[in-house]
């Protein structure tokens, strides 16, 4: 996946969070690792919500693992 936006008008009702979940699962299911964000300038928001969703910051870069389902620290 190349992109995930939500329009500013529909922010702050969980929809980033379900979009997430489902690209994780995707992820996962492919035999991925960690999911990878890059932080485009100018991103209101973005580092805030990283943070939320258990994303660690890597320079201009947010990492966060894919843990395997029933991890008791699943941030999906």
């Amino acid at each position: 996946m190349t992109a995930l936006a939500v329009d500013p008008e529909q922010r702050r009702k969980g929809i980033a969070r379900l979009l997430l979940k489902a690209a994780a699962r995707a992820a996962r299911s492919a035999g991925c690792g960690e999911l990878r964000l890059l932080a485009p300038e100018g991103a209101e928001g973005l580092a805030e919500f990283c943070a939320a969703t258990g994303f660690d910051r890597l320079g201009e870069t947010f990492t966060r693992p894919l843990r395997k389902r029933g991890a008791a620290d699943d941030q999906d």
